[in-house]
């Protein structure tokens, strides 16, 4: 459970610098040489350009995912503290896909609609 939330937590900390270096590159128009400098770091590299190319070719492409995963998790996490030793996983996961790719706010009342049923 603790390599699961580990994962979990680096996961989100990988999006919000991917979200961080596309604003780097796009909105505070960096040089390849900058966003070198400022990220090669941080991701054992010193030579960045695959993925300043990537974004600065395909802007806030990642954004949107980063986001949906975010916001899953933040359901999840609700769901589970709400039911406790109720919640099921698959029953969530369930819930969440029960209408395909819809808006989340059809999302959050299906997962409100799973929490409700299992009190």
């Amino acid at each position: 459970q603790n390599a699961v939330q580990f994962y979990n937590w680096m996961m989100m900390l990988t999006n919000c610098y991917t979200a961080l270096m596309d604003l780097s590159v796009n909105y505070e128009g960096v040089s390849l040489e900058e966003f070198n400098e400022e990220y090669g770091d941080v991701f054992g590299s010193g030579d960045l350009s695959d993925i300043y190319d990537q974004l600065a070719f395909c802007p806030a492409q990642f954004q949107s995912y980063y986001y949906g995963h975010y916001k899953i998790m933040t359901l999840r996490n609700e769901a589970r503290k709400a039911l406790g030793s109720s919640f099921e996983s698959r029953d969530f996961n369930q819930a969440l896909l029960k209408d395909g790719s819809v808006p989340f706010a059809i999302v959050e009342r299906n997962i409100q609609t799973y929490i409700d049923s299992r009190r």
